[in-house]
């Protein structure tokens, strides 16, 4: 479970890639363990912290273009590749949207996504893709799976 203090933490830095059109792909863990995708990227193991997530997926940093996976309330890589297959099966997606929609093919992990050319934030779960989700839809989907009351 995230912490609320967590969860405003990933929405601030989720809010800030949508209004600067900043690319972004981060993992949060449920059941299924990611531990192959986590080793291919840089090992962080940090509280989950806005700045963190701002530096990372800077345009400039080396790390910006592979996904955030947070594991056991912590951010604990970068930079790391998740599956990808033929662009041309999912129609127009860019490689972070098609990425997103194959692990959640492939796990129960919850995806999100921002888009650099249109500052859209989208969902991918359970193999589908929501997007053009607002902020609060998803902090009533991050609450619902990550903070039960």
């Amino acid at each position: 479970t995230l912490h609320l203090s967590q969860i405003n933490q990933l929405l601030e830095a989720v809010k800030y890639f949508s209004e600067n059109k900043i690319g972004s792909i981060i993992v949060l863990e449920r059941t299924t363990p990611l531990g192959s995708y986590t080793e291919s990227g840089t090992k962080i193991d940090s509280n989950i912290d806005k700045r963190l997530l701002m530096s990372i997926f800077n345009p400039a940093s080396p790390l910006h273009d592979g996904a955030v996976i947070i594991q056991h309330n912590r951010i604990s890589a970068a930079g790391c590749i998740l599956p990808v297959e033929e662009v041309a099966e999912r129609g127009f997606l860019g490689t972070r949207h098609i990425s997103a929609v194959k692990l959640s093919e492939e796990t129960d992990a919850l995806v999100i996504v921002t888009s650099e050319e249109t500052g859209k934030i989208s969902i991918a779960e359970e193999g589908k893709l929501y997007e053009g989700v607002s902020l609060e839809e998803l902090r009533r989907k991050i609450e619902r799976n990550f903070h039960p009351r």
